[in-house]
């Protein structure tokens, strides 16, 4: 998804992977029950759905 948003900046690739991931486990989550491939299949399943004006670019 980096490279067909054509982001400039690396630490994106973070900022999609957690959008994807809040959008499947919500913001706050502490405990995971899901087995680990399970995790990896819903995270690769939602990161299809993330679109660009969704990801926050967070300046230091």
């Amino acid at each position: 998804r980096y490279e067909e948003f054509q982001l400039q900046n690396p630490l994106l690739k973070s900022a999609i992977v957690s959008k994807a991931f809040q959008s499947v486990y919500g913001r706050y989550v502490r405990n995971l029950t899901d087995d680990f491939e399970v995790v990896f299949e819903k995270l690769i399943y939602a990161m299809k759905e993330v679109r660009p004006e969704e990801i926050e670019v967070e300046e230091f």
